[in-house]
Parts: C-alpha cells; sequence; structure tokens
C-alpha cells in the first residue's frame, strides 16, 4: 500500500498458517501509522502505535484468518505485508493443475513456465521444447530487466523440474536479445 495521505483505517483479511512469517516494511515521510495484526476476538499478535519507519517479521503462531489494519495519521509513505510462503503455496497450488510427465505436451509446459516464480523485473513471454534427444530441454524466454543472478532463478528452475518430469535442463533467455541469464540441468 503506498498512499500521499492517509488519514483513515484501511484493513485486509488474509488467511494464514501456523509458522507462516510476514514480512512487514513500513517507511514514511511524513505523519506515521497504527498497526494491527490478530483474529478476531482474540489478542493482537502485533499492536504497534505511532510507526513511522520500521521493518520486522511477525510469526503467525496458529493457522485462521487473521486481519491487518492500519489506521494513517496524516502518513504519507508506504506499508508492506508479504507473506512468502502464502505466495509459495498460492503458486504450487496454480502449477499443480499443469504437472505432466512429458516435456512435449506443450499446452501443460506453458502453463508450468507462465507461472513460475521470476525475479523482480523479469516475465515469462514464451517458450521453445527440444524434445527430439535427451536431455530434453525447455528454454523460457523472458521480457524485463534487472540485475539477477543464475541462483536468482533456482527457484523458478527447480519448480520447473518438479512439475515437468522428463525435463532435462531448463534455460532461461531474454526474449528481445536471446541472451541466456540462466541454465540448470536435473
Amino acid at each position: 500500500m503506498e498512499y500521499r495521505i492517509l488519514d483513515k483505517e484501511e484493513s485486509s483479511n488474509l488467511t494464514l498458517s501456523e509458522g507462516d512469517q510476514i514480512q512487514v516494511s513500513i517507511s514514511h515521510s511524513a505523519g506515521y501509522v497504527d498497526v494491527m495484526v490478530g483474529q478476531a476476538e482474540e489478542e493482537p499478535i502485533y499492536n504497534g502505535t505511532g510507526q513511522e519507519n520500521a521493518d520486522f517479521i511477525l510469526t503467525i503462531p496458529e493457522t485462521g484468518s487473521y486481519q491487518i489494519t492500519v489506521t494513517g495519521h496524516q502518513a504519507e509513505g508506504k506499508i508492506s505485508f508479504v507473506c512468502p510462503q502464502k505466495r509459495d503455496r498460492e503458486i504450487k497450488a496454480r502449477l499443480e493443475e499443469y504437472r505432466t510427465d512429458y516435456i512435449g505436451d506443450a499446452p501443460k509446459v506453458v502453463g508450468i513456465a507462465s507461472n513460475l516464480p521470476y525475479p523482480e523485473g523479469f516475465s515469462y513471454r514464451s517458450i521453445e521444447i527440444q524434445s527430439d534427444t535427451e536431455p530434453y530441454e525447455l528454454t523460457v524466454f523472458l521480457d524485463g530487466e534487472g540485475n539477477a543472478s543464475e541462483s536468482d532463478f533456482e527457484n523458478a528452475a527447480k519448480l520447473a523440474f518438479d512439475y515437468i518430469k522428463n525435463m532435462g535442463t531448463i534455460r532461461f533467455c531474454m526474449e528481445a536479445t536471446k541472451e541466456e541469464v540462466a541454465s540448470f540441468e536435473r
């Protein structure tokens, strides 16, 4: 959430699991916010008043629906709540729909490649499949720009190997230049 002037209450509900972690980042140039995170009719797991700038992690004690409430007091800036575990569960649920034993199943491979978690600044554009000889290879062409290293693509590669059973190699290349930015073998 980014705002010029926040002088009201905003809230949102998230379903979270025990052990999930919420990464909270608050950055303001003016004013302050009050932040409350908790389940309905329970003691909040976090209740911070007068927050100006802060970065911290909240660990969820039990599975359930959590309300996140931010009340601005002439606040200008931004605040974010990120739960990587929830994001990973959502990505895996989308990928499961496309799981395949064969790299030659192009519609499923497109579904997987288009739903992989790419580094910030990069997005799926298209694929090329080499299934004539082993090791079978998937090339994912990307749009975007940024300073990602090969290690920034490891999670996307691991997930692709998990969901495309007979894939032996995955390469990530820039669509515009065809330049390879990362390559992994099973």
